[in-house]
């Protein structure tokens, strides 16, 4: 079920240039919107949000991936130690590229 919220950020992520042609029709411009739909919008037309997604979801596949062989009926140890150091790594390279990119000290 947690899962599932990273799925849609994959989602958006993927449907990003959709997104964008979207919000720059005629025919949505004219719709009325709301503080929750102007909220989406500034998200959308905002490169640093893509990035920063795009940033986050590299990180959380490997334990993504991780959590669905704990959800099968089959012994799965050996891909979830696996997938486990993979998601070690990646948050490894997070870190690093975070810290390159922005400046930012933890």
């Amino acid at each position: 079920r947690m899962a599932s919220w990273f799925y849609a950020m994959m989602r958006v992520l993927r449907h990003k240039d959709v997104l964008k042609a979207t919000i720059h029709t005629l025919q949505f411009r004219e719709l009325s919107k709301n503080d929750k739909v102007r909220g989406a919008v500034r998200d959308i037309e905002n490169a640093t949000f893509f990035k920063a997604l795009y940033i986050l979801l590299r990180a959380v596949f490997p334990a993504i991936r991780a959590l669905r062989f704990t959800d099968s009926n089959q012994p799965m140890m050996d891909k979830i130690y696996f997938f486990s150091k993979r998601t070690e790594s990646a948050l490894e390279k997070l870190y690093s590229s975070i810290v390159k990119r922005f400046s930012v000290n933890f």
